[in-house]
């Protein structure tokens, strides 16, 4: 071996070689860094894509919602009925927010968190209130520090028009915690910073950001509208991206470090570095293939690199030459770095897969109009179980009308981003409306096309159920007020009809008499099917057996559907205990089987079971199904409506179903039906199960025979503001052997009260009258110690005293008749009605036992 000139060959490769390796050094750096920021900016792209998507939904649901409630009709009513639309709507939604009505005057109409009569500061002193009153369909603020809250909220308004013009401004005040869960949790860097802003640079949100809620970011990268900068920090630098959110005027901000960056670069570039770098030791290891030994060491060496881990040469060799030391380690080094590399490369794209399993929202890529990925949310929302097995498919193909397909992209070809809304088909053909972005990139093969896919069916359907909210209210409200006014006409007329027949002397004018009470009593049972309908019917709920009050209601049943209708009734077989008004229910049900009956007229089944689980398991299904005609989608919208009715004219008052929705929801329950033309009809009514209750019977009131209800020349002090309904009442109780004495108010008929010294042995009163209603009246005797026993009267369910009071109390629905009338009275002066209110029962004590409505949400097959 020749030493020297070995070492000159050596030497002058060396330099040949530090020169390739220096212009590849330089290349690879510039290719590697040019390739960790293009990542960089595409996960930028990806987070801020997601959370532009659940901006823009935020943003539109509550801008929906305000202009909803622009167009309700509550808005304009009295203060409590204002009150009462908004703490409804308000109970709709889980998140912090507040519902308000403001006069042009800005005055507080109604707000669903404030007490009644609390306003709290003039709406005109808020810096939100020169926009809302400006007639904008609607407008919106920044973070703001609540006046009422004293926390950071947003204030999204609208006006309330009125025959062109705008009276009010109905506002929503949204917490900012509520804006906290708008940005992914999982799938995305951990250095990632994201935020939301005004269009003025006003924090809304933010995640792994320095600046919170109502904080100001930099000029530099809080007015730039849309696209990627890079900003100087105090720690260092940083890359932005800037992304207008759809459908509002928010801006999302996307941020990682540029040390993120440089963690790419480092990754990805460290194992080409290596490689190069064995090159360079490789060819200097060359010079020594002069010598007699380099062939069989790069053998050996050879042999030792093909062996497993566990049989890698140690660290040193007896005898190595330094130069095929040299040799070994650099291949050492060049096979770590390669599995590093293939470790980052698997840790980036199972971060990527992460983010595309995990969108809430449909991702798709095409390229030369096909699709070459999707995500498991767009193969749902296209009915597919799979998302490979949208691969391959043309993208034309998923637009109901080709020429919506041809104008999106036409459009998207103009800009860089696009955002618009069409009509795709699911796997078998049902078309739904959708809200797409696409951006579009050029590559060597053509149009790369990446989109972001919304179902905007779901939002669709929420609005209209919110307006079939809204119309059911109107008209229950309306039920309920005629019904009202109704029942004290039946009161008037049917005590006056009876008054006048025991004194007629012509028996020939007796049936005359009796046709009146008979419809007296028919108008009756008409105003009690509105008031189910409207939830104001007086129901006392009590826990009793299911199974037991089933079987006689299907006792009558079998009499009333006839011999060419199957009946079949399957009960659970478990105890199945629920809380409500045992004869409403039976009342229900006994419609239901009616309206089965009727649209089976050629025979057919009649099925009545019960089902347990609904609500985890803290309600009780009762079915009722029949085979007969079933019902369209349309007839379906209407069915609870009062006075509709698919029967001619004269078979049905269109009042049945709408007194069962009525029944069900005022006992705490909802109603569902699953129907379609010639298939029959299924009705399910979820009842709440009884937790904790024993079962038992529904509280009635014993009657007595003629000769008990006679007076005993006791004294009663009757309080009532309609002078017609004040007047049969006294004539009634005077004939009947009562001291009897008349106020038409609370005011009066306290001081008549007072002004008595013996006092009174009961006071019956009306519950609801102007200034001071019968319970004020009477808790304010008893707190005086001038009042022993008061009866209330009331044709309104959400009318009975709501007061705990010290004496004895019961309740007498309107309308009543005279004899009806006597009996209350005589029973309840005797202590024989079932059980009385007392103060010694302070669970029931003076409370309704009306259950409340916990639920009337409705879904596609729920109303």
């Amino acid at each position: 071996m020749n030493t020297p000139s070995l070492r000159g060959r050596a030497r002058q490769l060396l330099i040949g070689t530090g020169v390739v390796a220096v212009t590849s050094l330089l290349a690879l750096g510039t290719s590697e860094f040019t390739a960790a920021r293009a990542e960089v900016e595409g996960e930028l792209e990806v987070a801020s894509a997601v959370a532009n998507s659940r901006v823009g939904q935020i943003f539109e649901q509550n801008r929906t919602m305000v202009r909803a409630l622009a167009e309700s009709p509550y808005l304009a009513g009295d203060e409590p009925s204002c009150r009462s639309f908004l703490a409804q709507t308000n109970r709709l939604f889980a998140d912090e927010r507040a519902i308000f009505a403001i006069g042009v005057d800005g005055r507080t109409w109604c707000h669903s968190v404030l007490t009644p009569g609390e306003t709290g500061p003039p709406a005109t002193t808020r810096p939100w209130w020169p926009a809302a009153v400006s007639g904008e369909s609607f407008t919106t603020t920044g973070p703001m520090f609540g006046a009422f809250s004293e926390r950071w909220v947003i204030v999204h308004t609208a006006p309330v028009m009125r025959d062109g013009r705008q009276i009010a401004v109905v506002g929503m005040s949204i917490g900012a915690e509520a804006y906290e869960d708008l940005f992914p949790s999982e799938g995305l860097p951990e250095k990632l910073a994201l935020m939301v802003t005004t269009a003025d640079g006003v924090v809304v949100t933010s995640r792994n950001a320095p600046q919170q809620v109502g904080d100001t970011v930099r000029e530099a990268h809080a007015m730039t509208p849309e696209g990627v900068v890079d900003v100087e920090e105090d720690d260092g630098g940083a890359i932005w991206r800037m992304t207008r959110a759809s459908q509002s005027p928010w801006i999302v901000h996307a941020r990682l470090p540029l040390s993120y960056r440089n963690e790419i670069f480092l990754a990805n570039a460290t194992p080409r570095l290596a490689i190069l770098l064995a090159l360079f030791v490789l060819l200097i290891g060359m010079v020594a293939a002069f010598t007699r030994t380099l062939d069989g060491a790069l053998s050996r060496l050879l042999r030792r690199i093909l062996r497993s881990d566990d049989d890698r040469p140690p660290e040193t060799v007896p005898g190595e030459p330094e130069e095929i030391r040299t040799v070994r380690r650099a291949f050492e080094t060049v096979l770590d770095g390669r599995e590093e590399a293939l470790d980052s490369e698997r840790s980036t794209r199972l971060r990527l897969q992460s983010i595309l399993n995990n969108a809430v929202l449909g991702i798709v890529v095409e390229e030369g109009g096909r699709i070459t990925e999707a995500n498991p949310a767009l193969a749902e929302m296209l009915g597919y179980d799979d998302p490979a097995d949208l691969v391959g498919l043309d993208t034309r193909d998923l637009y109901a009308d080709a020429d919506e397909y041809e104008v999106i992209r036409a459009i998207a070809r103009e800009g860089e981003v696009t955002t618009a809304e069409a009509r795709w088909v699911r796997q078998h053909g049902r078309p739904f409306p959708v809200r797409l972005r696409w951006s579009l990139s050029r590559t060597a093969n053509g149009e790369l096309w990446e989109g972001i896919v919304e179902d905007l069916g779901e939002r669709r359907r929420l609005e209209e159920q919110l307006r079939q909210a809204q119309k059911m209210e109107a008209v229950g409200r309306l039920a309920g007020g005629v019904a009202h006014d109704f029942n004290n006409f039946l009161t008037v007329i049917g005590g006056q009809a009876e008054l006048l027949a025991e004194e007629l002397e012509d028996p020939d004018l007796t049936p005359v008499v009796e046709d009146i009470l008979d419809s007296v009593g028919r108008s009756a049972r008409l105003t009690h099917q509105l008031l189910a309908f409207s939830r104001r019917q007086v129901s006392r709920p009590v826990a009793f057996d299911l199974a037991s009050s089933l079987a006689r209601t299907v006792e009558l049943v079998e009499r009333l559907i006839g011999e060419d209708i199957e009946l079949r009734y399957a009960p659970s077989g478990e105890p199945l205990s629920i809380v409500a008004d045992a004869g409403q229910i039976e009342q229900a049900i006994m419609n239901l089987c009616t309206n089965a009956r009727d649209a089976m007229p050629e025979g057919g089944a009649l099925t009545i079971r019960t089902l347990t689980g609904g609500l985890d398991d803290s309600m009780v299904g009762i079915v009722v199904s029949d085979t007969g005609v079933g019902m369209s989608d349309d007839v379906v919208e209407q069915i609870f409506e009062p006075f509709f009715t698919t029967k001619p004219t004269g078979k049905g008052t269109g009042l049945g179903l709408s007194q069962v929705y009525g029944i069900v929801t005022q006992n705490g329950g909802r109603v569902e039906v699953d129907t379609e033309a010639g298939r029959g009809t299924t009705f399910t009514l979820w009842l709440p199960r009884a937790e904790g209750r024993h079962p038992g019977a529904p509280r009635r009131r014993s009657s007595t025979g003629a000769a008990e209800v006679e007076g005993r020349g006791e004294s009663i002090l009757v309080v009532e503001d309609d002078d017609k309904v004040r007047e049969v009442i006294v004539r009634t109780l005077r004939r009947a052997g009562y001291r009897v004495e008349v106020a038409s108010c609370g005011r009066s008929g306290l001081e008549a009260a007072l002004a008595s010294a013996e006092g009174w042995d009961l006071i019956l009163t009306d519950v609801r009258m102007p200034g001071m209603s019968g319970p004020e009246m009477v808790e304010e005797l008893a707190r005086r110690g001038r009042a022993k026993r008061a009866l209330f009267i009331s044709g309104y369910a959400d009318r009975t005293p709501s007061v705990d009071l010290p004496i004895e109390w019961d309740f007498i629905p309107k309308p009543f008749t005279s004899a009806a009338l006597r009996d209350a009275v005589r029973t309840f002066l005797d202590g024989r009605t079932s059980s009385p209110r007392r103060a010694a029962d302070p669970g029931t004590a003076g409370r309704p036992t009306v259950e409340p409505d916990r639920s009337r949400s409705r879904n596609t097959s729920q109303v």
